[in-house]
């Protein structure tokens, strides 16, 4: 017997089930392009996840696509992976990030609590946002349009996901025998003050 089930934001191989997904190949994509096209920034680090599942890989295809689509240099170098997923994780990784690539002006973080955590460590490093580094996170969480700056974000539509799942839930009680159904969403970016266009100098070029 088939269990109802309904796959939030996730692709597992092997499991047909029904899905509900976001677009974030899509939603990373247009913050990288935003950064790159709107506000000119040309070296752009990536805070990502330290264990790859289905839609962390589509956020990193979208950054790399973008910067490939805008005539970049894709960049291993520029992505450290976080070790965790909260505030101090953030911290950890960005310095991590600095470190070793003083001349980024604008990062991109896979998830807000990451983001602000390394909007801490930014400033922690003697930068300020988005004055020396712009900041993008991912999510849309409450808090992020309340800190200081507040924060530019790839907003998830959550109550769509939701009820996308909760219907999609019920049509499969209802009929067991349904074909399997995928839905796609597609998040938006949120312009707020953690991102400015680059600067032509910056700290870490030595200038």
């Amino acid at each position: 017997m088939r269990i109802p089930t309904v796959f939030i934001d996730r692709v597992i191989p092997g499991f047909d089930v029904d899905s509900v997904l976001i677009d974030n190949f899509q939603g990373t994509y247009d913050a990288i392009s935003y950064l790159i096209k709107v506000l000119n920034h040309k070296k752009i680090g990536y805070i990502d996840r330290l264990y790859d599942h289905s839609h962390n890989l589509d956020q990193k295809r979208g950054y790399r696509q973008s910067l490939e689509d805008n005539k970049l240099q894709f960049n291993e170098k520029l992505i450290i992976r976080a070790e965790g997923f909260d505030y101090h994780a953030g911290i950890k990784a960005v310095k991590k990030l600095l470190s070793k690539n003083m001349d980024v002006t604008a990062i991109f973080a896979f998830y807000d609590i990451i983001a602000l955590g390394a909007l801490r460590g930014i400033i922690e490093m003697g930068f300020k946002v988005p004055d020396d580094i712009s900041l993008i996170g991912y999510d849309g969480m409450p808090l992020t349009a309340v800190c200081s700056p507040s924060l530019t974000t790839v907003k998830i539509p959550l109550m769509k996901l939701a009820n996308n799942a909760c219907n999609l839930l019920l049509k499969r009680f209802e009929n067991n025998n349904l074909k399997t159904a995928i839905i796609k969403l597609n998040p938006h970016l949120l312009i707020r003050e953690s991102t400015s266009k680059a600067k032509s100098w910056h700290k870490g070029n030595g200038y």
